[in-house]
């Protein structure tokens, strides 16, 4: 596997292949959503977050990757 990859590199890869270089942001890039006004208008509580949700989902996740 090679780790020596910039982002750079990568965006002109993608982009030799028709891929738009904000595809890549969407992994490379931390996105952070401020959420408060919809949980009001919608009169609800958030859930319990990542560590609630995120354990149903663990064995699909870690079995995905390796098989596409």
């Amino acid at each position: 596997m090679r780790r020596d990859l910039t982002v750079e590199g990568a965006k002109a890869i993608l982009a030799a292949k028709g891929v738009a270089p904000a595809m890549l942001g969407i992994l490379t890039t931390d996105h952070f959503l401020e959420a408060d006004t919809l949980w009001s208008e919608l009169g609800q509580r958030p859930g319990g977050g990542f560590a609630t949700w995120f354990g149903p989902a663990e064995r699909w996740y870690r079995s995905t990757p390796a098989t596409n």
